[in-house]
């Protein structure tokens, strides 16, 4: 165990030298071999199906963070304690510090997830055209898309001329819903941090990392990669 085999140390050797001839790392424009080009476009399309497995899970782990917190906020005079794995927890403040940063990360994550999707999704574009010779906005390259349900209601919203018109105004409102209603929550929660704490080192780590979480997210949001 740990020990690299002669062939392989050889094939790591040869990638680079390969490496340093070339100067620079090919461009996917520079690619004309088809086999490759193949194997790179299975290779985004996983990454895509993976990246969207995981905003939909985060996604649900922050309605159920929003939930509890709300739960807790409401009705704290009637919980007495809270049950959670293998610990009961009685100071409520303590869990209403705790949450937003849990959230603000997933926030954070499923954002930065979000964008990397944004230059693969352009990527799956380019090849689907070159491999396939499929339109940019055809039902085939949707077809063999990995699912995504923002881009499927936004496709089928775009695709009919009958259904663009009655619902354009309600996928607006979900989609500013989605992004920006984080935000109002985690300042939300940082002025109740600020409010009902005293100026003690768990606060005040929780209002630090909730705002650099929320922050670089908030960059990553307006500021998205652009694949040139």
């Amino acid at each position: 165990m740990g020990i690299v085999s002669d062939d392989i140390k050889d094939v790591i050797d040869d990638s680079i030298e390969r490496l340093k001839k070339n100067g620079k790392d090919k461009d996917i424009k520079e690619i004309n071999d088809k086999g490759i080009l193949s194997n790179y476009f299975s290779l985004v399309t996983e990454n895509v199906r993976e990246n969207n497995k995981k905003m939909s899970q985060n996604s649900f782990l922050m309605v159920l963070s929003i939930l509890l917190y709300l739960l807790i906020f409401i009705k704290s005079e009637a919980i007495t304690d809270i049950k959670l794995l293998f610990t009961t927890i009685k100071d409520h403040n303590s869990l209403l510090n705790l949450i937003p940063v849990f959230f603000s990360f997933l926030y954070f994550k499923n954002i930065a997830l979000w964008n990397h999707n944004m230059n693969l999704n352009q990527i799956f574009d380019k090849l689907s055209i070159e491999l396939y010779g499929l339109g940019y906005e055809t039902d085939s390259k949707h077809l063999i898309k990995p699912f995504s349900m923002l881009q499927h209601i936004s496709y089928y919203q775009l695709a009919n001329k009958k259904v663009k018109s009655l619902i354009k105004a309600p996928i607006t409102l979900v989609v500013i819903i989605f992004f920006l209603f984080p935000i109002v929550f985690l300042v939300f929660s940082i002025y109740q941090i600020v409010v009902n704490n005293e100026l003690k080192i768990i606060p005040i780590v929780c209002v630090v990392l909730i705002v650099i979480n929320s922050y670089s997210a908030i960059v990553q949001l307006f500021n998205p990669y652009k694949n040139n």
